[in-house]
């Protein structure tokens, strides 16, 4: 006897940052959802750091769980940069800067740990169901409908991709969409995978001074490392792929063997060791490198993309399955938040009340919603990610071009100057619509924020309110002097009245 489908109103595919950062909205708005994990845990302890920036911390503000982030993360207090020709080490000092400006801390931690805090603060874990991994999605009409490994089967109002950069949502997006011919030819082209990483947890670094970030640039080549809050040391190593590899499909993104990591790391310890030292670098590369912890070091091909239509029918795309990021700069984690609070707000506006008092969704509100969300995000986050790229090339020196650039500027620019790019990706951050705002001071406005002013000048003192107050004055001015020439008595009668009062 078949078993009925599980139905809920949202389907979230993915439990990383992303995924358990929607559920914690959706929980916090009352909605009925639940979370399915492909792997036998929401909370696996691999992978190395996240970034942490002011647009992201804003969100936890007010998802209530900032107090808990703050005592994981350790908070960027030095950044060097080292010229692989030289050995000299140039001091980039804009972490004041940019907390005066957005009102919170640079900083980085642990990727296990943050996802651990998100776990805690899920009420019912019940709703998080792992090694349920997806394999087909259908959307129809009236309902959307996930088939899972397992054999069950689920009915939601909306599926949420958040699985990653190689989304099975996605592919079942565009398999649904192809049919109607709505995949944007955009979509459909190659993408860029220029760069690699190694990425590691290393034990060496308790020697460092804790909250500094540093990197040593070199031709197609960039090293960094960041030194956590228990001494805990997260290392890179940044190399360019070879010209026949940088042009993938969404399904053809480079895999690398432990024999690749393991030769690639040879090189990098060989060409670390060429980097003068007589001015100040200190760090020994050699130690960095084998005192990784194995489950939490790895090797990773860098695609860059942003889609230009995220969402088919009932299914939607966020994080990295929409666009994802060079890490180097640390955007990526924190524009998968923004875009993840942008498709709620959006959600909560198209939908009103039905968003927590229906569960069933019509189709005209959600398109509208998904609609909305790309028209938001996609040309800031295309700015994002082109930005990390830039900076890739040119710590990394991907041309000769980028390696005089490097010379010239990291050097000489003033720090105010090197916080730019940086202000420019969270300034463009929109914070939860429906909760507090928090009182942070901050001396440049987000996204929304700029919006409300905007809105709020327009209706004092946009031409539209003087024309519409105008109008409206000399309407009424005519309907007065209609009346009066219908009923004079109206008018002696008002005389008299004034008459009296006067008196």
């Amino acid at each position: 006897m078949a078993t009925e489908n599980r139905k809920t109103t949202v389907i979230i595919v993915g439990s990383g940052l992303t995924g358990l950062t929607l559920a914690l909205m959706l929980q916090q708005l009352g909605v009925d959802y639940l979370l399915l994990e492909a792997y036998d845990s929401c909370t696996p302890n691999v992978g190395a750091s996240i970034a942490i920036q002011p647009q992201g911390l804003r969100i936890f503000h007010q998802l209530g769980i900032l107090e808990d982030v703050e005592a994981i993360y350790q908070p960027l207090v030095q950044a060097i940069s080292v010229d692989g020709d030289t050995g000299k080490l140039h001091l980039i000092e804009t972490t004041e800067i940019l907390k005066e400006r957005h009102g919170y801390e640079i900083g980085y931690f642990n990727r296990y740990d943050l996802l651990c805090v998100l776990h805690k603060h899920i009420r019912e874990k019940e709703r998080l169901l792992v090694n349920q991994k997806i394999i087909r999605v259908d959307t129809l009409e009236d309902k959307a409908i996930a088939y899972t490994s397992t054999g069950d089967v689920f009915e939601a109002q909306v599926v949420i991709g958040a699985d990653g950069v190689r989304s099975t949502v996605r592919n079942e997006m565009w398999r649904n969409a192809e049919v109607a011919g709505a995949v944007p030819e955009e979509d459909k082209k190659e993408i860029i995978c220029d760069w690699a990483t190694c990425f590691g947890v290393s034990d060496y670094g308790a020697s460092l001074p804790r909250g500094q970030v540093g990197s040593v640039a070199g031709d197609e080549y960039n090293a960094g490392w960041m030194v956590g809050k228990d001494g805990r040391c997260f290392s890179f190593w940044f190399f360019k792929l070879p010209e026949e590899s940088r042009k993938i499909t969404y399904n053809t993104i480079p895999r690398f063997t432990k024999e690749d990591h393991e030769r690639e790391i040879a090189r990098g310890k060989e060409l670390l060791a060429k980097v003068p030292r007589k001015n100040g670098l200190h760090i020994d590369f050699d130690q960095l490198y084998d005192q990784r912890h194995p489950i939490n070091s790895g090797i990773t091909a860098l695609p860059h993309f942003v889609l230009k239509k995220w969402h088919y029918g009932r299914i939607v795309v966020i994080g990295d399955s929409a666009h994802k990021f060079n890490p180097l700069p640390g955007h990526g984690g924190m524009n998968c938040l923004v875009s993840a609070a942008t498709l709620i707000n959006c959600l909560q506006e198209s939908l009103g009340d039905k968003l927590k008092s229906s569960q069933v969704w019509d189709m005209a509100p959600l398109n509208e919603a998904f609609t909305k969300v790309a028209e938001m995000r996609v040309e800031k986050v295309k700015s994002a990610v082109e930005s990390s790229e830039d900076a890739m090339n040119t710590m990394g020196w991907g041309s000769w071009y980028k390696k005089m650039l490097y010379k010239v500027l990291v050097p000489t620019l003033p720090n105010s100057m090197q916080a730019n790019d940086a202000t420019t990706v969270i300034q463009g951050s929109d914070a939860l619509h429906g909760w507090d705002l928090p009182d942070v001071p901050h001396t440049v406005l987000y996204a929304d924020e700029e919006r409300r002013l905007k809105k709020k000048k327009s209706a004092t003192l946009s031409p539209a309110t003087l024309l519409l107050t105008a109008t409206a004055t000399a309407v009424g001015g005519i309907v007065a002097m209609r009346t009066m020439q219908k009923h004079p008595e109206l008018l002696v009668n008002g005389w008299r009245t004034l008459q009296s009062v006067a008196v």
